[in-house]
């Protein structure tokens, strides 16, 4: 039962990632804890980059968790519908893009200056807290500081030693630029390795086998 669970919980939030390209119509908004903003550009012209980031756009490593905005297409009422289409972490000049993986870029001067004008008086969604997670589909079932893993490491050129990996499900009640399902993380299943995203990274030994075990990682 807990594997279909897991499973199904997955597929979630796999359709939750797809969704934004197939539902690209309408006016943008930003949109926080309380209320939301247009975000206007010129015919034609995204005024933030949420869609064919070109593929040369340097990345950046996973900021602390922070207050952030969702960007996603509204009605114009004030009311978000759709999904996200990007994330925006204001206090990391930050904009997570949705994916498999997802990306995160540093926002560009004009971007930064735009949604800090329409979000004035805006207060951003909280930094998630609580998750459900998941160890190759297995519920983790007291899954406290697995946040850690999204900034935790120290990177590493290979991992010769995983001896294969663990897949790691992260996910909130709320979708955020951390529990969206864009970000891969997995466990090696010997040693102490962590992949997110691609880059492999080295964490403490006694990190990873709580990991393995799905056990909380803070006390």
């Amino acid at each position: 039962m807990v594997r279909k669970l897991g499973l199904a919980a997955v597929a979630a939030v796999l359709v939750l990632v797809a969704a934004p390209a197939a539902s690209a119509k309408g006016p943008l908004e930003v949109c926080g804890a309380s209320g939301c903003a247009g975000l206007a550009g010129d015919a034609g012209y995204w005024p933030v980059r949420i869609i064919g980031v070109d593929p040369a756009t340097p990345t950046i490593a996973a900021p602390v968790l922070a207050p952030y905005f969702v960007i996603r297409f509204g009605d114009g009422s004030g009311s978000p519908r759709g999904h996200p289409l990007a994330y925006w972490i204001p206090s990391a000049s930050v904009l997570r893009l949705p994916g498999r993986p997802g990306l995160w870029i540093a926002t560009l001067p004009s971007e930064e200056a735009l949604l800090d004008e329409v979000t004035a008086g805006l207060r951003p969604y909280a930094a998630p807290a609580r998750v459900s997670v998941y160890v190759e589909y297995e519920a983790v079932p007291r899954p406290s500081g697995y946040l850690r893993l999204f900034t935790i490491g120290t990177p590493v050129a290979g991992s010769p030693s995983a001896g294969g990996w663990l897949e790691i499900w992260i996910m909130g009640h709320r979708s955020s630029p951390w529990t969206d399902g864009s970000t891969t993380l997995w466990i090696s299943r010997r040693g102490s390795l962590l992949k997110r995203d691609g880059q492999v990274f080295r964490i403490p030994l006694s990190l990873a086998k709580r990991i393995r075990g799905r056990l909380p990682l803070t006390p």
